[in-house]
């Protein structure tokens, strides 16, 4: 699990497996709870539980989640292209069918079965309008972290505000 989430990165893993190891000192086994909970900054999976917080617009959660990573040394331009991403796969899973699975949706979407399934699941959720207005504010915070002397936490904190308000009527 810990090779799957670092891209199998030898430096990367010999410091998280210590980093665990001390975690877990006294009690034996390292779990995947373990793993999920230490190795916050393994962007491969973090975008997905983030669309998960977004989707269900929990914002509290979602701005404990950004702190986590920013403390862990994500970049915050890192994170808006990372996000971007993941907008433009909700809206091509929530224009497959009805009933994909998400090995179909996989092949279809690029991805692995799992991370399939979520972005099936967080784009029936959202309608493709607020999906699309996401993507608006993820192009506008990647514009005004290049600009001059930007605020990157205030920026992506006023992102995950933006991003978990409710629908304008």
């Amino acid at each position: 699990m810990l090779a799957d989430i670092l891209n199998g990165e030898p430096a990367r893993m010999r410091i998280e497996l210590e980093k665990l190891a001390a975690y877990v000192q006294g009690r034996g086994r390292i779990r995947a709870e373990d793993i999920e909970s230490l190795v916050v900054a393994a962007r491969k999976n973090t975008v997905w539980q983030l669309a998960d917080m977004l989707a269900t617009r929990k914002r509290d959660a979602a701005l404990a989640f950004l702190d986590n990573l920013l403390r862990e040394g994500e970049q915050p331009a890192g994170l808006v292209g990372a996000l971007a991403w993941m907008y433009r796969k909700l809206i091509e899973a929530r224009d497959l069918p009805a009933g994909t699975n998400g090995f179909q949706a996989a092949r279809q979407l690029g991805m692995r079965p799992d991370a399939a399934e979520v972005a099936i699941r967080n784009a029936r959720r959202l309608p493709k309008a607020e999906l699309i207005a996401g993507l608006v504010a993820l192009a506008e915070t990647d514009s005004q972290l290049k600009s001059a002397n930007p605020d990157p936490r205030a920026l992506m904190e006023f992102l995950i505000a933006r991003l978990t308000s409710a629908p304008a009527a």
